[in-house]
């Protein structure tokens, strides 16, 4: 009889499980039965208004309400600007001063408002007054807000202001008169504060265009989402926007909450319990959930790029092409940095239109190359270094780096750096990797950052002091002329390797104005002429992150807009497939009846049984939210590299063996967490509380 009505308890507590699923209780962030897409971000937006955004948080969910009349094709390798509430591609005048673009018809606000040219032109006008001035009232003087925007410099192009004003050609035709030839001005039109906004009533100049829009305010625009709720500090709440311009898919997102998650420690917890379906999982989590199917990590590169300096002041031609063959990508992304990152030679990165690689010259580790380009040199001082120590082509490895180490190497160069411990690497690394082409390198004491900053980049006699420096940079907006001209075009802010040459200036001011394969052609050109004949630096890697979510909420292969170098959340293309059943009326109806009939007659057992079973799912989360010492099994709060309890070093294979061996389908006498505090119970005795576990 006490087996019989084991079992039957147990079938009860399979038919709850059952009704959990057929019958899902709603959450309390639920509404109206939507099933919410949940996305972890650890800070809310600082700002709604397009116009004034530049972090990452602010942009993220401002793209989500609103959008410009170009988009990204995030659908592509290159990201390359594609019409979004425009109807298609503008045309541009011969002397590209004007972009005439026609707009969708029948494009509705969020409010039910009509989109149309003067909406257009009122957002327009509205940049201008906020950034370099518009002359409102017609007197030949420009009126502008005297606070700016966190964008304006990327509306002037040489200190020019790129727009000079916006007209209306029809009701859904738009001009755009530039100061300059700006072919760049396409692709600021997909950029977040080129988004097109409710305007004030009557496209007139009111509130909302000589104020900015707040955090308090309603955002409203013609985007694939609205934002519903905005609960500071704590949750953003989206619904889909069933009027939208374009046609929804099948399994479309309906609702979405981006949760306010600010320690990465909850977060990665909220993941792997299912709580979160999309977010970041701490490296020291992730062997907590790897062996969960439905929880996914993918690797992306980014736009952020990082390279070795080198100052054309200091050093010869010669030096620095040899430089960028000497350096070990492979060793230094593998071994040093753990394989997360991306092999990179050239300005342009992965992911970003008119990235160019395979051509001659292009630099890649290889010290017999670089020998050779100082065997092959011409300048009669380098000549001169070499007869001295006796090189020629047959001279091995070992002789060149011999003559790095003597009293007489072919060059002397200094390796500045600032604080930090990658860059002690990097420097220890470029000291031997220039030992293969006889440099010998001396690595100058670190420095505090404001003061290498002050030292060599504010003084205008510091770049003379710099030889081999470590660099990183990443783009404002998505246009490859934004990851040279700002660092090697003359006289640029960050143009800190002396590199100053007319013809390689125009051919970047030349970008500017070209369209088509043109274009493209130039910024190939321009690519192999830095790596070649330029070389004020070398790059080093593109960097590489990635994106976790559970593919049991969301279809992996819709997810392919996702993976863009700028990690851009574009949603619109994603499915939401939650697990979630229909129930069968007539299952439904017998269950009930079977709960009904059964549940009073074993509610004891039930509750034993649901004990249990709250034991194992608890011991199971408690594991998640601490690792324990394969040693002592003390619990840890966070990650830990040596026992605070114990002083043993953790063993992460120990440690993994511990999860691998916790099955929640196992007896409750076997669970090896203290049911009291949870901590490791090893020899029936928990670890922590002393707490007696008898197996039964």
């Amino acid at each position: 009889m006490r087996h019989s009505k084991k079992w039957l308890s147990v079938l009860i507590l399979v038919a709850i499980s059952v009704m959990g699923v057929v019958c899902p209780i709603s959450s309390s962030y639920a509404k109206d039965d939507v099933v919410p897409f949940v996305v972890a971000t650890a800070n809310g937006p600082g700002k709604l208004d397009p116009l004034d955004a530049y972090d990452s948080e602010s942009m993220d969910t401002i793209m989500q309400v609103v959008e410009g009349l170009y988009i990204y094709n995030y659908s592509s390798a290159e990201m390359e600007v594609i019409p979004n509430l425009a109807a298609s591609l503008g045309t541009w005048s011969l002397d590209m001063l004007n972009l005439t673009i026609g707009l969708k018809q029948g494009v509705r606000f969020h409010d039910g408002s009509s989109f149309n040219a003067r909406a257009v032109k009122w957002n327009f006008d509205r940049l201008q007054y906020w950034t370099f001035g518009l002359d409102i009232d017609h007197d030949g003087d420009l009126d502008n807000h005297p606070l700016g925007t966190a964008s304006k410099s990327l509306f002037e192009q040489k200190n020019i202001p790129i727009l000079n004003r916006t007209e209306i050609l029809d009701d859904f035709t738009i001009r755009f008169v530039l100061n300059t030839p700006s072919v760049i001005w396409e692709k600021l039109l997909a950029f977040v504060p080129c988004s097109i906004v409710l305007p004030d009533t009557n496209y007139l100049y009111g509130y909302y265009f000589f104020n900015r829009i707040d955090l308090n305010d309603e955002l409203i625009g013609t985007g694939p989402f609205k934002l519903t709720e905005y609960i500071f500090d704590e949750q953003l709440v989206f619904d889909y926007n069933p009027d939208y311009h374009m046609t929804w898919g099948e399994n479309h997102i309906e609702r979405m909450i981006y949760r306010i998650i600010p320690d990465p420690v909850t977060e990665s917890l909220a993941i792997i319990d299912h709580e979160i379906h999309w977010g970041e999982v701490l490296p020291s989590y992730k062997e907590y959930w790897c062996c969960d199917p439905a929880l996914i990590d993918l690797a992306r590169k980014e736009s952020v790029v990082y390279f070795m300096q080198m100052n054309l002041y200091t050093m010869k031609w010669e030096y620095r092409y040899a430089s960028s063959f000497v350096w070990n990508h492979t060793y230094f992304l593998e071994e040093v940095l753990g394989g997360r990152h991306y092999e990179l030679h050239v300005p342009v990165p992965d992911g970003m239109q008119y990235h160019h690689e395979g051509f001659d010259g292009e630099p890649y580790h290889d010290y017999r190359i670089a020998q050779e380009i100082l065997l092959n040199s011409s300048d009669a001082e380098i000549q001169g270094n070499i007869t001295l120590n006796g090189l020629s082509a047959s001279s091995t490895r070992e002789d060149w780096q011999a003559v790095a180490e003597s009293t007489t190497p072919i060059a002397v160069f200094n390796f500045t750096r600032y604080e930090s411990n990658l860059l002690h690497t990097v420097g220890t690394l470029m000291q031997e990797y220039l030992k293969d082409i006889g440099i010998k390198l001396v690595i100058l004491d670190v420095i505090p950052w404001d003061d290498w900053v002050e030292d060599y980049l504010e003084d205008s006699d510091g770049h003379k002091n710099l030889a081999y420096s470590f660099g990183g940079w990443g783009p404002d907006y998505n246009d490859p002329i934004n990851m040279i001209e700002p660092l090697y075009g003359t006289g640029a802010l960050s143009n800190y390797f002396m590199l100053a040459n007319d013809t390689w200036n125009d051919k970047l001011i030349a970008t500017y104005s070209e369209v088509g394969d043109t274009r493209r052609d130039l910024f190939y050109e321009i690519q192999e002429e830095f790596c070649t004949v330029q070389v004020p630096s070398f790059y080093l890697l593109q960097l590489g992150g990635s994106i976790t979510f559970n593919r049991d909420f969301l279809d992996e292969d819709s997810i392919g807009d996702l993976l863009n170098i700028f990690g851009h959340l574009y949603w619109f293309h994603c499915k939401f497939t939650p697990p979630i059943a229909n129930p069968s009326p007539i299952l439904t109806i017998l269950l009930i009846i079977g709960l009904i009939g059964i549940g009073i007659i074993f509610t004891i057992t039930i509750i034993k049984v649901g004990k249990r079973s709250k034991l194992k799912r608890e011991s199971l989360r408690k594991l998640k939210e601490a690792l324990y010492c394969p040693e002592c099994g003390a619990k840890h709060d966070k990650p830990f590299e040596i026992c605070e309890y114990c002083g043993k070093i953790k063993e992460e294979k120990a440690v993994r063996k511990y999860m691998d061996e916790f099955d929640p389908f196992i007896p409750d006498s076997e669970i090896k967490f203290c049911p009291q505090c949870g901590s490791f119970v090893k020899n029936q005795k928990c670890t922590k509380c002393g707490k007696t576990i008898v197996k039964s």
